[in-house]
Protein backbone atom coordinates (compact mmCIF):
# COMPACT_ATOMS: atom_id res chain seq x y z
CA UNK A 1 0.00 0.00 0.00
CA UNK A 2 1.27 3.57 -0.69
CA UNK A 3 0.90 4.55 3.07
CA UNK A 4 -0.09 3.03 6.41
CA UNK A 5 -0.97 3.62 10.09
CA UNK A 6 2.28 3.47 11.17
CA UNK A 7 3.56 6.52 9.14
CA UNK A 8 3.97 9.93 11.30
CA UNK A 9 1.73 12.57 10.51
CA UNK A 10 -1.80 13.89 12.11
CA UNK A 11 -4.59 11.20 11.69
CA UNK A 12 -7.18 12.07 9.66
CA UNK A 13 -11.02 12.00 10.19
CA UNK A 14 -12.32 8.24 10.04
CA UNK A 15 -13.42 7.77 6.36
CA UNK A 16 -17.36 6.70 6.00
CA UNK A 17 -16.82 3.62 4.86
CA UNK A 18 -18.11 1.79 7.41
CA UNK A 19 -20.57 -1.31 7.65
CA UNK A 20 -23.70 -0.23 6.58
CA UNK A 21 -22.49 2.49 4.39
CA UNK A 22 -24.03 2.25 0.63
CA UNK A 23 -22.37 3.71 -2.39
CA UNK A 24 -23.78 3.87 -6.21
CA UNK A 25 -21.30 2.77 -8.34
CA UNK A 26 -20.44 2.80 -12.28
CA UNK A 27 -17.92 1.42 -14.56
CA UNK A 28 -14.83 3.74 -15.38
CA UNK A 29 -11.85 2.90 -17.48
CA UNK A 30 -8.78 4.14 -15.52
CA UNK A 31 -6.06 6.54 -17.24
CA UNK A 32 -3.04 4.44 -18.50
CA UNK A 33 -0.55 4.01 -15.87
CA UNK A 34 2.17 7.10 -14.92
CA UNK A 35 5.33 7.90 -13.40
CA UNK A 36 8.90 7.98 -13.89
CA UNK A 37 8.51 4.20 -14.67
CA UNK A 38 6.29 5.37 -17.89
CA UNK A 39 7.53 8.26 -19.15
CA UNK A 40 4.58 10.62 -18.25
CA UNK A 41 2.34 12.35 -16.06
CA UNK A 42 -0.89 13.72 -16.32
CA UNK A 43 -0.21 17.04 -15.06
CA UNK A 44 1.76 18.74 -12.72
CA UNK A 45 1.19 18.34 -9.23
CA UNK A 46 -0.39 21.28 -7.17
CA UNK A 47 1.96 22.92 -4.95
CA UNK A 48 1.18 22.82 -1.67
CA UNK A 49 3.07 24.45 1.66
CA UNK A 50 3.80 20.99 3.56
CA UNK A 51 3.83 23.27 6.87
CA UNK A 52 -0.21 24.01 6.32
CA UNK A 53 -1.22 21.08 4.57
CA UNK A 54 -2.83 19.49 7.39
CA UNK A 55 -4.83 23.04 7.73
CA UNK A 56 -6.23 23.00 4.03
CA UNK A 57 -9.52 22.06 3.68
CA UNK A 58 -9.79 18.42 1.62
CA UNK A 59 -12.75 18.46 0.68
CA UNK A 60 -12.33 21.60 -1.15
CA UNK A 61 -8.87 20.71 -2.47
CA UNK A 62 -10.90 17.55 -4.00
CA UNK A 63 -13.39 19.37 -5.42
CA UNK A 64 -10.75 22.00 -7.54
CA UNK A 65 -8.81 19.01 -8.39
CA UNK A 66 -11.14 16.19 -9.47
CA UNK A 67 -9.63 12.37 -10.77
CA UNK A 68 -8.40 12.33 -13.86
CA UNK A 69 -11.02 12.01 -16.51
CA UNK A 70 -11.02 8.94 -19.12
CA UNK A 71 -13.05 8.16 -22.21
CA UNK A 72 -16.63 6.84 -21.52
CA UNK A 73 -16.60 2.85 -21.38
CA UNK A 74 -17.46 1.00 -24.32
CA UNK A 75 -20.66 0.00 -24.25
CA UNK A 76 -22.17 2.76 -22.06
CA UNK A 77 -22.57 3.43 -18.34
CA UNK A 78 -23.68 0.48 -15.93
CA UNK A 79 -24.35 1.28 -12.10
CA UNK A 80 -25.12 -0.62 -9.11
CA UNK A 81 -24.87 -0.08 -5.33
CA UNK A 82 -22.32 -1.58 -3.03
CA UNK A 83 -22.95 -1.65 0.63
CA UNK A 84 -20.32 -2.07 3.08
CA UNK A 85 -20.73 -5.13 5.60
CA UNK A 86 -16.80 -5.12 6.76
CA UNK A 87 -13.78 -3.03 6.29
CA UNK A 88 -10.23 -4.32 5.84
CA UNK A 89 -8.21 -1.32 5.82
CA UNK A 90 -9.21 1.88 6.67
CA UNK A 91 -6.36 4.19 6.35
CA UNK A 92 -6.41 7.47 8.92
CA UNK A 93 -3.05 9.16 8.08
CA UNK A 94 -3.36 8.62 3.87
CA UNK A 95 -3.67 5.40 1.70
CA UNK A 96 -6.38 3.39 -0.22
CA UNK A 97 -9.83 2.14 1.87
CA UNK A 98 -10.54 -1.51 1.49
CA UNK A 99 -13.94 -3.02 2.58
CA UNK A 100 -16.16 -5.85 2.16
CA UNK A 101 -19.54 -5.81 1.13
CA UNK A 102 -22.31 -6.60 -1.82
CA UNK A 103 -23.46 -5.53 -5.05
CA UNK A 104 -27.66 -4.31 -5.36
CA UNK A 105 -29.47 -6.83 -3.03
CA UNK A 106 -27.18 -10.05 -3.69
CA UNK A 107 -26.28 -10.76 0.05
CA UNK A 108 -25.04 -14.17 -0.59
CA UNK A 109 -21.69 -13.27 -2.67
CA UNK A 110 -19.03 -10.74 -1.07
CA UNK A 111 -16.63 -8.96 -2.85
CA UNK A 112 -13.58 -6.21 -2.03
CA UNK A 113 -14.10 -2.85 -2.99
CA UNK A 114 -10.56 -0.88 -2.89
CA UNK A 115 -11.17 2.82 -2.82
CA UNK A 116 -8.88 5.52 -3.66
CA UNK A 117 -10.53 8.48 -2.40
CA UNK A 118 -7.91 11.54 -2.49
CA UNK A 119 -9.62 12.99 0.38
CA UNK A 120 -7.91 10.53 2.74
CA UNK A 121 -4.43 10.55 1.34
CA UNK A 122 -1.98 13.04 2.32
CA UNK A 123 -1.88 16.17 0.72
CA UNK A 124 1.72 16.16 0.27
CA UNK A 125 3.15 12.24 -0.72
CA UNK A 126 6.06 12.17 1.16
CA UNK A 127 9.70 11.62 -1.33
CA UNK A 128 7.20 12.18 -4.62
CA UNK A 129 6.24 15.13 -6.56
CA UNK A 130 2.52 14.32 -6.28
CA UNK A 131 -0.51 15.77 -4.60
CA UNK A 132 -3.46 13.71 -2.84
CA UNK A 133 -5.48 13.32 -6.20
CA UNK A 134 -2.52 12.74 -8.18
CA UNK A 135 -1.15 9.92 -6.12
CA UNK A 136 -4.51 8.45 -5.83
CA UNK A 137 -5.17 8.23 -9.40
CA UNK A 138 -1.41 6.83 -9.83
CA UNK A 139 -2.88 3.95 -7.35
CA UNK A 140 -5.59 3.37 -8.99
CA UNK A 141 -4.35 3.90 -12.56
CA UNK A 142 -1.63 0.83 -11.70
CA UNK A 143 -4.14 -1.58 -9.84
CA UNK A 144 -6.64 -1.17 -12.90
CA UNK A 145 -4.08 -2.33 -15.82
CA UNK A 146 -1.92 -4.82 -13.17
CA UNK A 147 -5.00 -6.40 -12.45
CA UNK A 148 -6.38 -5.90 -16.16
CA UNK A 149 -2.91 -7.95 -17.32
CA UNK A 150 -3.47 -10.39 -14.62
CA UNK A 151 -6.81 -11.36 -15.80
CA UNK A 152 -6.10 -12.25 -19.26
CA UNK A 153 -2.53 -14.79 -17.76
CA UNK A 154 -4.03 -17.58 -17.65
CA UNK A 155 -0.90 -18.96 -15.84
CA UNK A 156 -2.28 -16.41 -12.67
CA UNK A 157 -5.35 -17.21 -12.41
CA UNK A 158 -5.94 -18.27 -8.44
CA UNK A 159 -2.60 -16.19 -8.14
CA UNK A 160 -4.31 -12.91 -7.38
CA UNK A 161 -7.83 -12.25 -6.58
CA UNK A 162 -10.04 -12.04 -10.04
CA UNK A 163 -10.94 -8.87 -11.20
CA UNK A 164 -14.37 -7.22 -12.22
CA UNK A 165 -12.99 -3.58 -13.66
CA UNK A 166 -13.09 -0.46 -12.40
CA UNK A 167 -15.86 1.97 -11.01
CA UNK A 168 -16.44 5.79 -9.74
CA UNK A 169 -19.27 6.95 -7.61
CA UNK A 170 -20.39 10.42 -6.75
CA UNK A 171 -20.38 11.58 -3.24
CA UNK A 172 -22.41 14.52 -1.68
CA UNK A 173 -19.88 17.34 -0.03
CA UNK A 174 -21.27 19.78 2.65
CA UNK A 175 -20.64 22.53 -0.47
CA UNK A 176 -24.31 22.94 -1.86
CA UNK A 177 -25.35 21.38 -4.90
CA UNK A 178 -21.18 19.86 -5.62
CA UNK A 179 -20.50 16.79 -5.52
CA UNK A 180 -16.67 14.66 -6.07
CA UNK A 181 -15.71 11.93 -7.65
CA UNK A 182 -14.15 8.84 -6.10
CA UNK A 183 -12.39 5.64 -8.37
CA UNK A 184 -12.27 2.33 -6.96
CA UNK A 185 -11.92 -1.25 -8.31
CA UNK A 186 -13.97 -4.32 -7.60
CA UNK A 187 -11.91 -7.67 -6.77
CA UNK A 188 -13.02 -10.91 -5.62
CA UNK A 189 -13.33 -11.20 -1.72
CA UNK A 190 -10.86 -14.45 -0.49
CA UNK A 191 -12.30 -15.41 2.43
CA UNK A 192 -8.71 -15.94 4.44
CA UNK A 193 -6.02 -13.75 6.25
CA UNK A 194 -3.03 -11.95 5.66
CA UNK A 195 0.24 -13.53 6.14
CA UNK A 196 1.29 -10.74 8.67
CA UNK A 197 -1.58 -11.38 10.91
CA UNK A 198 -0.82 -14.99 11.45
CA UNK A 199 2.29 -14.39 12.24
CA UNK A 200 1.63 -11.63 15.07
CA UNK A 201 -0.89 -14.63 16.39
CA UNK A 202 2.57 -16.43 16.62
CA UNK A 203 4.36 -14.05 19.01
CA UNK A 204 4.06 -13.66 22.65
CA UNK A 205 3.83 -10.62 24.94
CA UNK A 206 7.53 -9.21 24.41
CA UNK A 207 7.11 -9.81 20.65
CA UNK A 208 9.26 -12.89 20.42
CA UNK A 209 7.83 -15.49 17.58
CA UNK A 210 6.89 -18.49 19.27
CA UNK A 211 7.43 -21.83 16.57
CA UNK A 212 4.87 -23.94 18.04
CA UNK A 213 2.20 -21.12 17.64
CA UNK A 214 2.93 -20.95 13.91
CA UNK A 215 1.22 -23.37 11.40
CA UNK A 216 2.35 -26.93 10.55
CA UNK A 217 6.00 -26.83 9.00
CA UNK A 218 4.29 -28.83 5.93
CA UNK A 219 1.97 -25.68 5.42
CA UNK A 220 4.45 -22.90 6.35
CA UNK A 221 6.59 -24.76 3.12
CA UNK A 222 3.32 -25.70 1.02
CA UNK A 223 3.00 -21.15 1.47
CA UNK A 224 6.18 -20.63 0.59
CA UNK A 225 5.96 -22.60 -2.23
CA UNK A 226 2.87 -21.15 -3.94
CA UNK A 227 4.95 -17.49 -2.90
CA UNK A 228 7.99 -17.97 -4.84
CA UNK A 229 5.53 -19.76 -8.23
CA UNK A 230 3.37 -16.85 -7.92
CA UNK A 231 6.47 -14.16 -7.96
CA UNK A 232 8.23 -16.10 -11.12
CA UNK A 233 4.54 -16.68 -12.74
CA UNK A 234 3.72 -12.73 -12.41
CA UNK A 235 7.15 -11.66 -13.70
CA UNK A 236 7.54 -14.24 -16.56
CA UNK A 237 4.04 -14.64 -17.73
CA UNK A 238 2.46 -11.66 -16.59
CA UNK A 239 5.12 -8.97 -17.32
CA UNK A 240 4.49 -7.96 -13.73
CA UNK A 241 7.11 -7.17 -10.57
CA UNK A 242 4.86 -6.76 -7.96
CA UNK A 243 7.72 -4.61 -6.08
CA UNK A 244 6.27 -4.73 -2.59
CA UNK A 245 6.03 -8.90 -1.73
CA UNK A 246 5.61 -8.37 1.88
CA UNK A 247 3.47 -10.72 4.68
CA UNK A 248 0.48 -8.11 4.66
CA UNK A 249 -0.01 -8.16 0.81
CA UNK A 250 0.16 -12.01 0.71
CA UNK A 251 -3.18 -13.77 1.88
CA UNK A 252 -3.92 -17.25 2.83
CA UNK A 253 -6.81 -19.54 2.62
CA UNK A 254 -7.61 -22.49 4.25
CA UNK A 255 -9.55 -24.91 3.21
CA UNK A 256 -11.81 -27.84 4.32
CA UNK A 257 -9.54 -30.05 2.74
CA UNK A 258 -6.48 -28.83 4.78
CA UNK A 259 -4.91 -27.39 1.14
CA UNK A 260 -4.29 -23.85 1.52
CA UNK A 261 -4.55 -21.03 -1.54
CA UNK A 262 -2.25 -18.09 -1.42
CA UNK A 263 -2.92 -15.05 -3.72
CA UNK A 264 -1.09 -11.60 -3.72
CA UNK A 265 -2.91 -8.60 -3.26
CA UNK A 266 -2.44 -4.53 -3.25
CA UNK A 267 -0.78 -3.89 -6.90
CA UNK A 268 -0.14 -0.11 -6.39
CA UNK A 269 3.11 -0.66 -6.13
CA UNK A 270 3.59 -3.21 -9.21
CA UNK A 271 5.77 -2.17 -12.26
CA UNK A 272 3.35 -3.50 -15.59
CA UNK A 273 5.89 -3.95 -18.81
CA UNK A 274 4.02 -4.14 -21.42
CA UNK A 275 2.56 -0.65 -21.54
CA UNK A 276 6.31 0.79 -21.47
CA UNK A 277 8.22 -0.78 -23.97
CA UNK A 278 9.08 2.60 -25.59
CA UNK A 279 10.57 3.22 -21.93
CA UNK A 280 12.04 0.37 -21.26
CA UNK A 281 13.26 -0.90 -24.23
CA UNK A 282 15.55 -3.49 -22.64
CA UNK A 283 13.06 -5.89 -20.92
CA UNK A 284 13.70 -8.39 -18.15
CA UNK A 285 15.03 -11.61 -19.77
CA UNK A 286 12.25 -14.00 -20.07
CA UNK A 287 9.25 -11.55 -20.07
CA UNK A 288 6.28 -12.74 -21.98
CA UNK A 289 4.59 -9.61 -23.89
CA UNK A 290 2.26 -11.29 -25.70
CA UNK A 291 -0.40 -8.42 -25.97
CA UNK A 292 -3.25 -10.01 -24.16
CA UNK A 293 -6.26 -10.89 -26.78
CA UNK A 294 -9.06 -8.14 -24.31
CA UNK A 295 -6.24 -5.29 -24.16
CA UNK A 296 -7.27 -1.94 -23.85
CA UNK A 297 -5.89 1.79 -24.96
CA UNK A 298 -2.93 0.90 -23.54
CA UNK A 299 -2.07 -2.29 -25.62
CA UNK A 300 -1.92 -0.08 -28.41
CA UNK A 301 -5.27 -0.53 -30.13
Amino acid sequence: MSSSDEDDGPQLPLPPYVPGFSIYIKNHQAPEPFGPDYGWTPRPAVQIDRDRQWEMDREEFALNHPPIETKPPEGGSIGTSFTITDTKTLHRRGGPQVVVGYLGQDQTTKYILKIFDSVYYRLVEKGTEYDCTLWADKDYATEFWAYSAMMETEALRGMVPDFYGGFTTSLNTRFPGRQRSVRSILLEYIPGENMMTKISRSLDSNGVLQAKLLPPESQRLEVLRQIMTIRETLYFDGAISHRDIYPRNIVIQENNDGNVRVAFVDFNRALIYRPIESVWPFLPFGCSLAKPAGGGDIWGQ
